[in-house]
């Protein structure tokens, strides 16, 4: 299993939420960086909603993407600027589930569907950091738009 899902997968809703955006952004910046060398300075001042629209622009990611990773960055806000809120609730799932990528949808429902042989009270929430995970693994793929192989191996074994 990938370290970033491992690590998802131990903390908290509001802690993996912020966790896993702020390895995205930090994902983002080291792309866009591969792509425009001289921007790394430039872009420690670019917050996250503007980098994927500088990657999206650069055609680093696709548009299911952008609006994926869009919905992360507004489901990280509700927990760091509404009145205290520490858990993922049905209705936040449900909404970033629904702005996922199909394959990247897909393959976090897989991976949950497999965990819940092992783990029968899986919590709301879980799938949300699973395709937390996934939205970083797809990022780092060679294959922008779609999940490769490897994606899904780790899809098919969360163990």
């Amino acid at each position: 299993m990938a370290p970033i899902m491992e690590t998802l997968g131990r903390d908290d809703d509001l802690v993996a939420v912020l966790r896993g955006q702020l390895h995205i952004e930090a994902l983002l910046a080291r792309v866009l960086t591969s792509k425009y060398p001289d921007s790394a300075e430039l872009l420690d001042y670019v917050g996250f909603f503007d980098k994927i629209r500088l990657a999206r622009r650069a055609n680093l990611i696709t548009g299911e993407m952008r609006t994926a990773l869009q919905a992360l960055g507004n489901l990280r806000n509700s927990f760091a600027h509404l009145p205290v809120k520490d858990r993922i609730t049905e209705e936040d799932e449900a909404d970033f589930l629904a702005s996922l990528p199909p394959t990247v949808r897909d393959a976090a429902k897989d991976f949950i569907v497999r965990g819940r042989e092992a783990h029968p009270r899986t919590a709301t929430g879980q799938q949300t950091r699973t395709a937390i995970g996934l939205l970083y693994i797809f990022i780092t793929t060679d294959s922008p738009g779609a999940i490769d192989a490897r994606v899904r191996a780790e899809a098919a074994d969360p163990q």
